[in-house]
């Protein structure tokens, strides 16, 4: 059983560490080969000036809203796929996903166009396209993706919340209070799980008042962290 507990300790604290290093994405699911154009590129500064510029202008530029509707899509369906019992968490959903559905109607408007673009036409679009992207969308795909990984954390803080009550129950029963290590390590367990605790809580109440900008990402990260301090010193009294 100890065996067992060890085992799981070691699991949770490596998704936890995974989580950290992921917390704060520069791009959301934007990872499909098929999403990399730098080859494309490369290729369209060969073919300025000839006939197939315009060829191949039009491929970049559909092969871009595409991935760009891929990309909403499957974060639409990350969020769709949450619990969330919370009313104001469901509203905060709710925002995200008329924001995104926005998104959508506008690269899929954009894309129904590219056929019937010049030159100047499709040179327009992509400046437009980029701007759009570095202004509207990537902070929108980035802070959903925040959000969605908050709301996955929360099984995280259960599974703390609990076992930090059994070993509470377990020194108690045991009377093991006068055993100055293990007094230390529960303490300082507690300690941890309650600042990790308190930067969620900080985070969540972030999330529920607005879907803009904000330093949820710093708070995801010290709460893991801290969450990640928490299930060492569980490790340690095992």
């Amino acid at each position: 059983m100890r065996a067992q507990f060890i085992l799981s300790m070691k699991w949770i604290f490596f998704l936890i560490t995974l989580v950290i290093v992921s917390a704060v994405p520069s791009a959301a699911y934007a990872t499909d080969d098929e999403c990399v154009f730098e080859s494309r590129f490369n290729e369209l500064a060969e073919q300025q000036g000839t006939t197939a510029e315009l060829g191949l202008r039009h491929e970049i530029l559909a092969a871009v809203t595409s991935c760009a509707l891929e990309e909403v899509e499957t974060v639409q369906k990350n969020l769709d796929d949450l619990l969330i019992v919370d009313e104001e968490l469901r509203t905060a959903r709710t925002r995200f996903i008329d924001r995104l559905n926005e998104a959508h109607e506008y690269y899929a408007t954009q894309q129904e166009t590219i056929a019937d673009l010049g030159l100047r036409g499709t040179k327009s679009l992509a400046a437009t396209l980029l701007e759009r992207r570095n202004e509207l969308y990537t902070p929108l795909l980035n802070r959903t993706v925040h959000f969605i990984i908050w709301m996955k954390n929360q099984d995280l803080f259960e599974v703390a919340e609990d076992r930090s009550r059994q070993i509470n129950q377990t020194i108690a029963t045991l009377k093991l209070i006068g055993n100055t290590n293990i007094q230390f390590l529960f303490e300082e367990s507690t300690a941890h799980f309650q600042r990790a605790q308190r930067a969620n809580q900080v985070a969540g109440q972030v999330f529920r008042v607005s879907d803009t900008p904000d330093d949820s990402p710093s708070l995801i990260r010290k709460s893991l962290e801290e969450l990640a301090a928490t299930y060492q010193s569980f490790f340690e009294l095992s």
